[in-house]
């Protein structure tokens, strides 16, 4: 029979301040992930009352009813559409501005807390802005260009507009960093050996 293996009084403190360490976050996760994450799964098999209340079980009768609707497999094809654009795209862009980061000017460190400034805007602040720009009535593209153009309502438009949006503009910037220090990494790798 095997002894068990006693801890000792600084193991146990040890222990007793990882879990104190790693509580927080376990509860955070389980809090605000996991358990939204288990309960839409539960209510996307549920016919929802009002405010979620009288949820009754439908089975797979929701998923039938999605995948029967032109609008999903519409909306599917956008997905896709945009990601064939819209991921090439800000990858060139962010190598681009990344070459020129990586070049040796006066003001390198300025340029980069620039560029990077547009992450540290909240993703809401940021798409009511582009809504602002985009507006048929009052929007600054169209009073710019003296049109009346339906920049985000017009199906054959929208989509296009979509690519000029937020996304490109938000999250290039981070991809550019990205892309800069990992060239700088390389840089150093090839000067040691």
């Amino acid at each position: 029979m095997k002894e068990k293996h006693k801890m000792t009084a600084r193991a146990k403190n040890e222990a007793i301040w990882a879990w104190a360490f790693i509580l927080p976050t376990m509860l955070g996760l389980i809090i605000l992930n996991f358990y939204p994450v288990i309960n839409t799964v539960w209510q996307s098999f549920c016919k929802t009352g009002d405010f979620g209340k009288g949820n009754t079980f439908v089975g797979l009768a929701n998923y039938a009813k999605v995948l029967s609707t032109g609008e999903t497999w519409q909306s599917l094809w956008n997905t896709i559409k945009y990601a064939i654009i819209e991921v090439p795209f800000g990858v060139v862009i962010a190598l681009i501005l990344a070459v020129f980061l990586n070049k040796k000017l006066k003001g390198t460190s300025v340029y980069r807390t620039i560029f990077f400034l547009p992450m540290v805007c909240a993703p809401a602040a940021v798409a009511m802005v582009w809504k602002w720009l985009y507006n048929q009535q009052f929007g600054l593209l169209n009073n710019i260009f003296h049109t009346n153009v339906a920049w985000i309502s017009n199906p054959n438009i929208a989509w296009k507009m979509l690519l000029r949006r937020p996304n490109c503009w938000l999250y290039s910037h981070f991809q550019t960093i990205a892309t800069a220090a990992g060239a700088q990494t390389i840089g150093r790798k090839k000067m040691v050996l």
